[in-house]
């Protein structure tokens, strides 16, 4: 007899929020898809690339922070659907 049920996980959506120079200033995780010029898809929520440039499709070091410390860290999650 089987007493568990199966259950379906909603799928993570990761993107990396760019500001107006196409530097990453956060990671983002959604359950739902997103369209906005600010953010731009990811595999994962990977904060290595808080600091980095977005440019043709690629992310590259960026010059003027250098990719250090100074750039923040910034976890935002949502929304969620209603249930």
């Amino acid at each position: 007899m089987n007493n568990f049920k199966s259950c379906k996980t909603a799928p993570n959506y990761h993107y990396a929020r760019i500001d107006e120079n196409k530097c990453c200033v956060s990671v983002w995780r959604f359950s739902c898809p997103i369209d906005r010029p600010d953010a731009v898809a990811i595999n994962s929520l990977d904060s290595a690339l808080v600091g980095k440039k977005w440019h043709d499709g690629h992310w590259s070091e960026n010059h003027e922070t250098g990719n250090d410390s100074s750039a923040s860290f910034e976890f935002e999650e949502g929304p969620f659907r209603a249930a």
